[in-house]
């Protein structure tokens, strides 16, 4: 099964050390550079310790970081939500589209 992951379960599973649920639940784990950015680069910057965790298992290939290119209407979207969560959008409608 693939799973898109916004920065919040990313985060909370890396200070709570419990990264390899995810890797054990989910054959593949995408994520936005949006949330890329958020969790690890930002993360780095600031000392989190998930940070270094999540760039790991980013770097060894078992999270996929994609970019999306968003719609007209998820760009304004995101002066409402964060921007993390709208680049989420497109993901989502495939799945409806393909009915899953």
């Amino acid at each position: 099964m693939i799973i898109v992951s916004n920065a919040g379960p990313l985060i909370a599973l890396g200070k709570l050390g419990q990264l390899g649920l995810l890797l054990k639940l989910y054959k593949q784990i995408l994520i936005p550079r949006e949330v890329y950015n958020e969790v690890v680069v930002n993360g780095i910057r600031i000392g989190a310790s998930d940070a270094s965790a999540i760039k790991r298992i980013v770097d060894k290939g078992r999270i996929l970081v994609e970019d999306v290119i968003l719609s007209e209407e998820d760009r304004h979207s995101m002066n409402i939500i964060d921007a993390g969560e709208v680049r989420l959008s497109p993901w989502q409608k495939r799945k409806k589209r393909l009915g899953c």
